[in-house]
């Protein structure tokens, strides 16, 4: 208000205030995601769906593996694509773990910093891989107490949950394949690779014996779940036929692992 009692007025122009984040619809298919060349379900289909009164401006998508580590990540300015195929290989060209979740993480902002993160799972279906002239199927997700090859005793119930999900999925995939025999291998990490005198005897005398145990274990809890016993050997390897270098910190947990070797009868 001016001294002579004026109140000067302006009135802009209507306008639509946006302060709400980009609406955006994640669907994830298929259930048991499997890219293991079989010809089934061997892509993940991530169908996206992005409303907002404004224009978008950028998103991101990142996989993170089981340790939370980014695994796969893809991006672009604009509105995404309705659909995203993925082929469960990382930027460095990895295959997933079978039998591991994966983890979905979606950004999207739109041209005023109007932000909306969605988190998704993505779940790996035991996978069959050829390799060479074999059959493998290869598991880093069956947890035992350390040092033990007793599944009964992983007193974590979220463990238990996953190991009893996974061995019930390997009994229904081991059970299509009546044709073959399968050799269960256990493998571990050797801890004292610096030194070939304490990793020989590390070897020999805990890595051995316990992979060995680790794989009869899973032997009984697949004759539990109504596969024939004879149908089934088992081996424990140890440490002898790492997949990544024990040097590795960040990724040498994929050598603590059991394989399943299909054989033909």
């Amino acid at each position: 208000e001016y001294f002579k009692g004026n109140r000067p007025q302006v009135q802009s122009r209507p306008f639509t205030m946006d302060i709400s984040p980009p609406e955006v619809t994640l669907n994830i298919a298929p259930e048991f995601f499997s890219p293991d060349n079989d010809g089934v379900d061997d892509e993940l289909t991530i169908s996206i769906k992005v409303r907002d009164l404004s224009r978008i401006l950028e998103w991101t998508m990142e996989i993170r593996d089981p340790k939370d580590r980014l695994f796969y990540f893809a991006g672009g300015k604009g509105v995404p694509t309705d659909k995203i195929i993925w082929n469960g290989l990382s930027n460095r060209g990895e295959l997933v773990q079978a039998a591991e979740d994966y983890t979905l993480r979606f950004r999207i902002q739109d041209n005023l910093g109007n932000t909306r993160r969605l988190e998704e799972n993505i779940p790996v279906d035991v996978l069959v891989i050829r390799d060479g002239d074999k059959l493998k199927i290869r598991i880093s997700s069956i947890t035992f107490p350390p040092n033990s090859p007793d599944l009964a005793a992983v007193d974590d119930a979220t463990k238990v949950a996953k190991n009893d999900k996974t061995l019930a999925r390997l009994a229904v995939i081991l059970s299509k394949y009546s044709s073959y025999k399968f050799r269960i291998e256990g493998h571990a990490n050797n801890l004292s690779w610096r030194d070939p005198t304490k990793a020989a005897k590390e070897e020999r005398e805990e890595l051995g014996p316990l992979s060995l145990s680790r794989a009869e274990a899973v032997k009984i809890a697949l004759i539990d779940r109504g596969l024939d016993p004879g149908r089934i050997s088992v081996a424990g390897l140890g440490g002898t036929n790492p997949i990544v270098p024990f040097s590795d910190t960040e990724n040498r947990w994929k050598n603590r692992r059991v394989e399943f070797v299909l054989l033909k009868k």
